[in-house]
């Protein structure tokens, strides 16, 4: 049975496999798992904004 597989035949078998597994690796490595993203607080985020840059570019009201 394996007295049919010449060597070009089985240098060329080897070959396109070895690219089929490089092919579907980079495929596998290339998939990112996506993060999810942080919930914002929306009232601590105004809370917390640096008001104190702003005073020569807008006038803030003091509270």
């Amino acid at each position: 049975m394996f007295e049919a597989i010449t060597t070009e035949t089985f240098t060329a078998s080897t070959i396109i496999g070895a690219c089929v597994l490089i092919v579907a690796g980079s495929g596998y490595m290339l998939r990112t798992k996506r993060s999810k993203d942080p919930i914002v607080d929306v009232d601590a985020a105004v809370r917390d904004a640096p008001y104190h840059r702003l005073r020569n570019i807008l006038s803030v009201a003091d509270s």
